[in-house]
Order: C-alpha cells, then structure tokens, then sequence
C-alpha cells in the first residue's frame, strides 16, 4: 500500500471511500493520522472491515473506533482488508486523514 493522504472539505459527511490494506504483509503495520485543520471541530470513527468491499455478492460489516474529536494517531496490527474514516460532523476546517503501511523488504 502507498502512503495515502486524504483531506476532507467542511461539507463532508457520513462514510468515505474505502482504503485498501496489504493484508497479506506479515506483521501487518499500519499507522493512521487523524487531523483537526484549521480549528475545525468534529466527531468522526476509524472504521475497519474482513470483508472485500469490492466484491458485489458481499455486504461488508464495518467496525467502527470509538469517537473521535482531536488529532489522533494509531496504528493496526490486524490484517483487515479495508479502513475508512465516518464523519459524523465536521465545522470551521478541514479534515485529514492519513495511512501508511510498513513493508518488509528481504536482502540477501
């Protein structure tokens, strides 16, 4: 997975669209930002899924985080096929959100 960054405008609301993890990449390693631009305030989840979202013949389940209302990093160490961020509401800025996932890389 490349490192994603995402920046979400005022108006945005409800569920977004879906990240890809390499759930194949043992240890799975991935940290997330949670960004407050502009002292913009708000409440939104970190959301993770088993299911291949892709996949027309599934309805994928979605497990949301508790709350979240400042900046806040984390990291996941389950290999879940996808994450999302659920902006229950969001005013006087932007939001961010940003992935990045370790790799091993094997030399010989």
């Amino acid at each position: 997975m490349n490192p994603v960054s995402v920046t979400y405008p005022v108006s945005a609301t409800g569920p977004q669209n879906p990240v890809s993890i390499d759930w194949r990449i043992a240890p799975v390693n991935v940290g997330y930002a949670v960004i407050f631009n502009g002292g913009a305030t708000g409440s939104v989840t970190v959301d993770h899924t088993y299911d291949n979202v892709n996949d027309p013949s599934v309805t994928p389940v979605w497990f949301p985080s508790s709350a979240i209302t400042t900046n806040t990093e984390g990291t996941i160490t389950a290999p879940y096929q996808f994450v999302r961020i659920t902006i229950g509401t969001l005013t006087g800025g932007t939001l961010t959100f940003k992935l990045n996932q370790a790799t091993q890389i094997w030399t010989t």
